[in-house]
């Protein structure tokens, strides 16, 4: 019982001890949360020769035709260690395909999503390695500029495990 106890105590300090890493030190603490709940003013951006790389690695938007992709906005969660960026075709509207690019303290890892969606932003970080992305589908015959459909997804980043949806993605989210 009294190992248990022990265990339990060590547990939560350790626990404790990441969530407040950083609280009252470090640039991370020191800086606001920008309006979207990300502290990327705090965080240092991914160098853009890791999200240029990233990029590359990407299938073009449209097959067969020579458009790339361009960054649109980037950010990070609260205490800087899941990165974002996202990307849009040159010349894209609302309802173009997207891509959110996840990287784990500033190395690229993966897709929030194995193909682009469309009418997807990050809505912002509540945890440390964590965020939200806002994802929207067309129901029925809605027009681009108001889909209906809507799901807050959030992906969590945790030690040597890459980032994974947390909730699940709708469906309608990847047809």
């Amino acid at each position: 019982m009294r190992h248990r106890i022990k265990a339990a105590a060590a547990a939560a300090a350790l626990v404790a001890g990441t969530v407040g890493a950083g609280i009252g030190t470090g640039q991370a603490a020191a800086a606001p949360v920008s309006a979207n709940g990300s502290s990327s003013a705090a965080c240092p951006q991914v160098p853009t020769a890791r999200v240029n790389a990233a990029v590359r690695t990407l299938p073009p938007p449209f097959p067969g035709r020579n458009i790339p992709w361009r960054v649109s906005s980037k950010g990070s969660s609260m205490g800087c260690w899941l990165n974002w960026v996202q990307v849009y075709p040159e010349g894209a509207t609302g309802s173009s395909p997207t891509h959110i690019l996840l990287f784990d303290q500033n190395r690229y890892v993966k897709t929030a999503t194995h193909r682009p969606t469309a009418f997807t932003h990050v809505v912002g970080s509540a945890w440390p390695g964590e965020l939200t992305i806002a994802f929207r589908w067309l129901i029925g015959d809605d027009p681009t500029a108001h889909p209906r459909g809507h799901a807050n997804v959030r992906y969590q980043l945790l030690p040597f495990i890459p980032p994974f949806p947390i909730d699940p993605i709708p469906p309608q989210v990847l047809r």
